[in-house]
């Protein structure tokens, strides 16, 4: 109904995608914590609740609608969780979550958007074009051609002006959606799990997730380049349906033994059809906003590659995981630069009773 961001911004290491940030944990440990980074300031002018209203160009015209939203800081305040309900009469209510943040490997600015219309969520690169203007922007290409799609939010004391534009080719950007939202004191809560209607089902390959749901212990360990012997790794995971299952959301909670903090952290699960593969983006306390690739292999076991930079060399790793009953093992080998593969990464998962 709605365009993916129409109306407001928006594992223990369970996938491959949160062994880097580990690593990078460890390294960061031993010298000093990071600190959130002085651009992600200008995203507390959407901290709290606001309501809001406009209208919407549609193929059936344009139709009102009103909305609802709240976030707060989350992940030692790297990350904005954006919540985002929608209604329209006549229809089901629609729902947007975001994490808004900073990549740190291309120094940007993000906004990862997930909501109930079953699409595959957005990743826009978002900027301030002056103190008081914030502007999102992001791209799909289909058969027909690449389409651009921009937000663009003007505040001022009481809340905020707000437009979704699209543009076709090299077509005039044209306006789908309008608004505005004004701060409010108070608001109903808006929980993280909501039960929609769908118009699509849900796709057989999130359906293939389903024994991974549930909460797990994890007990494991991992070798660091340069550091000697291994790292023991103790943590738990939490794995549950997101917007009636279109999507699946891990939180993860890790120690390393010896550590002095606890490593914490937020993934989503999606399916791309496009792609016919799985695509999990990943937020953690450690600043980390990365994204890559799954898919399972003919055997039955969850296959996903991973690259970075790290101490001045490329780092490759490959992570497995496969399940059995009421548990799951994850191994990952990695080469640096020109050395030999080696086992990286051991991690097991026992389900914890209900």
């Amino acid at each position: 109904m709605f365009p993916s961001l129409p109306l407001a911004p928006r594992g223990s290491l369970t996938a491959a995608a949160l062994l880097f940030p580990l690593l990078t944990a460890v390294a960061s440990a031993q010298e000093e914590m990071p600190t959130p980074s002085p651009m992600l300031r200008g995203f507390d002018k959407f901290l709290g609740h606001f309501e809001g209203s406009g209208t919407h160009s549609s193929p059936m015209g344009e139709v009102e609608w009103t909305a609802r939203s709240s976030s707060a800081w989350v992940l030692n305040d790297f990350f904005l969780e954006f919540r985002l309900a929608v209604e329209v009469a006549g229809t089901a209510p629609w729902r947007l979550d975001a994490f808004m943040g900073y990549d740190a490997i291309n120094e940007r600015l993000v906004s990862y958007n997930f909501g109930s219309d079953e699409k595959l969520g957005e990743i826009q690169t978002m900027h301030w074009a002056d103190d008081n203007t914030l502007i999102g922007v992001s791209s799909e290409t289909t058969a027909d051609g690449t389409t651009f799609l921009r937000s663009t939010y003007t505040f001022d004391d009481s809340g905020y002006d707000m437009k979704y534009e699209r543009c076709v080719g090299g077509g005039d950007f044209e306006v789908e959606v309008a608004g505005r939202y004004n701060r409010v004191e108070e608001a109903e809560p808006m929980p993280a799990e909501v039960a929609f209607e769908f118009g699509q089902p849900v796709s057989d390959s999130m359906k293939q997730l389903g024994p991974m749901l549930g909460s797990w212990r994890t007990e494991g360990w991992m070798v660091m380049p340069g550091v000697p012997g291994k790292q023991e790794l103790t943590g738990r995971e939490v794995v549950r349906k997101r917007m009636g299952g279109h999507v699946v959301q891990f939180e993860t909670e890790g120690t390393i033994k010896g550590a002095p903090f606890t490593y914490n952290a937020i993934g989503f699960l999606e399916w791309d059809v496009k792609r016919e593969s799985y695509r999990f983006v990943t937020f953690s306390n450690m600043g980390e906003y990365m994204q890559n690739e799954m898919r399972w292999t003919d055997d039955g076991a969850l296959i996903s590659f991973s690259s970075m930079d790290w101490m001045g060399q490329s780092l490759v790793s490959r992570s497995v995981l496969t399940m059995d009953g009421d548990a799951m093992t994850m191994d990952a080998h990695a080469i640096m630069g020109t050395g030999d593969p080696m086992q990286q990464f051991h991690m097991g998962y026992f389900r914890e009773d209900d």
